[in-house]
C-alpha cells in the first residue's frame, strides 16, 4: 500500500465490535491456546520439578493476553493484506475492528469501497450485513416478478457483532452517506427495535461468568496435571526400590485428589467423574500397587472401570490384578463382561482360552474358541467365495504389553 493510502486509513474512523462479542472471541481463542500448552505439558515430561497448582490462573492470564495480542494482529489490515489470497482481503476473524469508514469509503479488513456505490443493504436470517452494488452489473432486470440481475456483493460482514446503538449508528452514516440506498424489510425492522435497558449489563456479566470459568479451567488442568505427575512419580520411585520415595508421592498425590480448592467448579464435578476420574483411578492404581497395596489398588481399578464401564483396557487391567491376587471367579467376571460389550472382539476370548489351558480345561477352550468362530463368521466374514475375488476380511485388535503377558505366559505355563 502506498503512503498516501496509508495516511488515509490513519484518519479513519473505526466502528467497534461490542464487548460480548470480544469477549467471547478472547475467551474462546484463550480456552484453544490453554489446550495447546496442556498438550504440550502432558506428552513431555520436562516440567516434572515444578509444582504447577500455584501457576494455573497465572498462566491462563497470561495466554488471555497472547490471545488479545493475537486476535488484534490477526484482524490489522497488514494481516488481511498478507493473508488475501485465502481470505480476499477480509479479515480472518472479526474481534475488535467491525467497520472503518472515512468521508468517502468505507473499508472492511484491506478491502475499501467508496460510499458512492453502495446501492443496497440488506440483514440476512443468519444475521449478516450484505451491502451490495449496481456500478457493475447495471440496473435490476425484473422477469416473473424476480431480479433475475441481481447487485454484486461487495461485503458481508456480521451484524449482530455490534451493539444495537451501533447498528443504529451505522445505518444512519450509510444513508447520510449515500441518499436512496435501498434496505430490505429485516434490516429496517432491526434498526427500529427499541434499546432495552440492562440487556449490556446481562450481556457483561455472562462474559465475566465465562472468564471466571477460565480462570477455573486454568487452575483444574494444572492441578490434575499434578495430581498425575505424583501418581507417577510415585509408581515410578517404587519400581526403582525407593519405597518412601514412592510414598511420599503417593501421599502429595493423595492430598492434591482429596483437597479440590472450594470453589473450583470443574475440579470438584467435571474431573471427579467419567473418563477423566477413569484415569486418575487408574494410576492411583497403579501406584497403590507398586507400593505393595494390593486391595486398595485393586478398589481403585474397580472404581476406574465403573467409572468408564466400557472402557476394555480397564475391565482387563481389573481381571489381571483379580488374577494375580488368585481370584479367578472374579476376573472371569470381568473377562465375560468385556465381552459381552465387545462380541466381535478377539482379546477377551484370549483371556479366557489362555486361562482355561493354563488350568488344562481343552474341552472348553475348543468350545470358545468354536463358538467365537461361529460369530464372527456371521458378524464379520462372509461365506466364500466373495466377490471381488481376492477379497480378504479382517478381525482388527490392538494389543498391550500386558494384555501379551498375560496371555502368552499362561499359554506357555511360563507364569
Amino acid at each position: 500500500m502506498n503512503g498516501s493510502s496509508q495516511t488515509e486509513i490513519s484518519k479513519e474512523q473505526v466502528i467497534w465490535t461490542n464487548f460480548p462479542h470480544r469477549g467471547f472471541a478472547l475467551i474462546g481463542t484463550t480456552l484453544v491456546l490453554f489446550e495447546i500448552l496442556f498438550l504440550i505439558l502432558y506428552v513431555n515430561s520436562f516440567w516434572l520439578a515444578v509444582d504447577l497448582i500455584p501457576w494455573g490462573i497465572p498462566a491462563a492470564v497470561a495466554l488471555s493476553w497472547l490471545a488479545h495480542r493475537l486476535l488484534l494482529a490477526l484482524e490489522s489490515p497488514g494481516a488481511c493484506w498478507v493473508l488475501s489470497p485465502i481470505f480476499k482481503r477480509r479479515p480472518p476473524i472479526i474481534y475488535g475492528r467491525w467497520l472503518a469508514f472515512d468521508e468517502t469509503s468505507i473499508s472492511f479488513g484491506s478491502k475499501r469501497v467508496l460510499w458512492a456505490i453502495i446501492d443496497e443493504a440488506s440483514l440476512t436470517i443468519f444475521g449478516n450485513l450484505v451491502l451490495k452494488t449496481r456500478s457493475l452489473c447495471g440496473p435490476e432486470i425484473v422477469e416473473n416478478g424476480k431480479d433475475i440481475n441481481p447487485a454484486d456483493i461487495i461485503f458481508k460482514v456480521p451484524f449482530g457483532f455490534i451493539s444495537l446503538q451501533s447498528q443504529k449508528y451505522f445505518v444512519e452514516l450509510l444513508q447520510s452517506k449515500r441518499p436512496g440506498v435501498v434496505l430490505n424489510q429485516r434490516l429496517t425492522k432491526q434498526i427500529h427495535i427499541p434499546v432495552l435497558r440492562g440487556i449490556a449489563q446481562v450481556q457483561g456479566a455472562a462474559v465475566i461468568f465465562l472468564a471466571l470459568v477460565l480462570m477455573d479451567f486454568g487452575y483444574s488442568n494444572f492441578r490434575y496435571l499434578e495430581l498425575i505427575k505424583h501418581y507417577y512419580l510415585s509408581d515410578k520411585d517404587s519400581l526403582s526400590g525407593t519405597a518412601s520415595s514412592g510414598l511420599q508421592h503417593y501421599e502429595k498425590a493423595e492430598d492434591i485428589r482429596l483437597h479440590p480448592f472450594p470453589v473450583s467448579w470443574i475440579s470438584r464435578r467435571v474431573i471427579s467423574i467419567g473418563k477423566i476420574a477413569a484415569g486418575i483411578d487408574k494410576a492411583r492404581s497403579e501406584a497403590l500397587w507398586d507400593l505393595g497395596r494390593k486391595e486398595e489398588a485393586v478398589k481403585a481399578a474397580s472404581q476406574a472401570a465403573e467409572q468408564e464401564p466400557k472402557s476394555f483396557n480397564l475391565r482387563l487391567r481389573l481381571a489381571r490384578l483379580y488374577v494375580a491376587l488368585g481370584k479367578q471367579d472374579e476376573a472371569k467376571k470381568q473377562i465375560d463382561k468385556v465381552a459381552e460389550d465387545h462380541e466381535d472382539s478377539l482379546l477377551p476370548r484370549l483371556y479366557t482360552l489362555s486361562m482355561l489351558l493354563d488350568d488344562k480345561q481343552l474341552e472348553s477352550a475348543r468350545k470358545l474358541f468354536d463358538d467365537y468362530m461361529k460369530q464372527v463368521d456371521e458378524s464379520v466374514f462372509a461365506t466364500p467365495p466373495e466377490w471381488p475375488p481376492g477379497k480378504v476380511r479382517y478381525v482388527h485388535e490392538l494389543f498391550e504389553r500386558d494384555d501379551l503377558d498375560f496371555i502368552f505366559e499362561r499359554l506357555l505355563h511360563r507364569k
